[in-house]
């Protein structure tokens, strides 16, 4: 079975920087469950998470449509084309059983035809009950045979009229064995696979959603930080005007307010974008607005642990095992191509002209066999064939539990070095923060030059944005990781 590759990419440009892409497909071992992350020297409690820097986000209009995750999560099960289609695999899967029961369950045809022929043909053969001697001394001569009525049979009527049914079934298959088994080992594999394909399209919209949480606090971010350059523009003009600044100053201000109005337009194209992309994945329509998403949190679980976990959880696994169970039916599949075929055939058959038997219905059963005994090699071929696949499939299986083991290390470590990112984000705001008001006050008293309160503004501004982007680096990793260790949504499994 195909799977379906679902790929949520994009770089929306946001002001200086760019919101992460997120990428979600079968190029690599996919999985998913809880992380452990280690706490930087200054820890926060288990289940917090650092404030996220910004203005709240703004309340959305009237009647726009407020949505949550798990509301984006069962839309996207609902209504996306790719979930119902996801669904349809398993049916399928579910007819192939029932195809395969067919090899042993009986067939019934009826067939009938009316024909209209050139002529009527009649045969006619002497009546014998009508023979007797003619001059009544018991001798029979030339004469009297000749003088016997003729009883016409009709070999062929002008229209033939013909009806019939047979009855095929099988005896003994040897093919219906392994096929049977092997239907429903697809069937229990499609479920899998549907299910695995259905978490990923639900990771997918995870990330967008937060996306969108981060587009919207970068929004806020870009208006403090359009604040306080109109502050800094509003001081320059002041001190200009009582001759302790200089019209270079306030040149600096306007420009630094121009870059921001300028940003803080592009993130408000790139909040609409990143809509867009959840939109795709849920299906819906109009303009649409996100509640805040619950924060990501952390477990404590070392790495050893975390890989224990995955190689349990992950229904990869159960996959690959389901995938080498098909492939050893198939080669018994083929092993039972040698052996011989018993059906049984009864049929029934009606037709307008008699015939020499007088009646006009017949039946008759069939006990038959079919053994082929050679085809050209090509049973061989098969066969070995078959038995290759069988070693692949073993490969995958160890393939995979080494895929799963270096995805969750990697996962492990990118969430680590994320967070000691983010924490580092807090502290970069908070000495910049700091400065910013130090300078801030000076300049208002002529006691520093322009440009170094605009190195501060540009410098609280930098590391808002970065702390912004810090965070949903740090939210994808950590559900990357609890991904990579095998939480499944219970939204993932498949309709029976």
């Amino acid at each position: 079975m195909t799977k379906i590759v679902t790929v949520l990419s994009g770089i929306l440009a946001l002001g200086s920087v760019a919101v992460l892409s997120v990428a979600v497909g079968q190029e690599r071992v996919d999985a998913g469950t809880a992380s452990a992350i280690p706490t930087s020297a200054d820890p926060q409690p288990a289940g917090s998470q650092p404030e996220t820097t910004g203005a709240p986000l703004p309340e959305a209009p009237p009647n726009v449509r407020v949505i949550n995750l798990k509301e984006a999560h069962e839309m996207a099960v609902r209504f996306s084309p790719n979930a119902k289609n996801i669904d349809e695999t398993v049916v399928q899967a579910d007819a192939m059983i029932q195809g395969a029961w067919a090899m042993l369950l009986p067939n019934l045809t009826a067939q009938g035809s009316i024909t209209r022929n050139q002529r009527k043909i009649e045969v006619g053969f002497p009546d014998f009950m009508t023979l007797s001697s003619g001059d009544g001394s018991g001798y029979i001569s030339q004469q009297d045979f000749g003088n016997m009525d003729m009883i016409q049979i009709p070999i062929q009527e002008l229209w033939g009229k013909a009806f019939g049914i047979s009855l095929n079934m099988t005896l003994f298959n040897p093919r219906s064995i392994p096929a049977i088994s092997l239907a429903y080992d697809m069937a229990d594999q499609a479920r899998i696979q549907a299910q695995i394909q259905k978490n990923d399209l639900l990771f997918a919209v995870t990330s967008a959603y937060y996306q969108i949480y981060s587009v919207q606090q970068m929004i806020g971010v870009t208006e403090e930080n359009l604040a306080n350059a109109k502050q800094f523009l509003r001081n320059s003009e002041a001190l200009k005007r009582s001759g302790q600044g200089t019209r270079i100053d306030v040149l600096r201000a306007e420009i630094q307010v121009m870059d921001l109005e300028k940003e803080l337009a592009n993130n408000h194209d790139a909040l609409k974008m990143t809509k867009t992309a959840l939109a795709f994945l849920i299906n819906i329509e109009g303009d649409f607005d996100i509640a805040s998403p619950d924060p990501v949190t952390e477990v404590s679980a070392g790495l050893s642990e975390l890989k224990d976990e995955a190689l349990g959880a992950r229904v990869e696994l159960a996959d690959a095992a389901l995938a080498q169970s098909v492939a050893r039916r198939s080669k018994n599949e083929s092993l039972m191509k040698w052996l011989p075929v018993f059906d049984l055939t009864f049929s029934w058959n009606w037709n307008a002209a008699a015939g020499f038997s007088g009646e006009n219905d017949a039946w008759m059963l069939i006990f038959g066999a079919q053994w082929k005994l050679f085809e050209g090699g090509a049973r061989i071929s098969e066969y070995k064939t078959r038995k290759s696949q069988m070693r692949m499939t073993d490969n995958n299986m160890e393939q995979i539990v080494l895929a799963i083991r270096q995805e969750v290390d990697q996962g492990y470590r990118d969430a680590v070095q994320k967070r000691r990112n983010l924490d580092m984000a807090d502290k970069q705001i908070e000495l910049a923060e700091t400065n910013h008001h130090l300078v801030s006050r000076q300049y208002e008293v002529g006691l520093v030059p322009s440009l170094d309160l605009l190195n501060a503004s540009t410098n609280l501004a930098n590391k808002r944005r970065q702390k912004v982007m810090d965070q949903l680096a740090y939210d994808l990793a950590v559900l990357t990781l609890r991904k990579a260790v095998g939480s499944y949504s219970s939204l993932a499994m498949p309709n029976e």
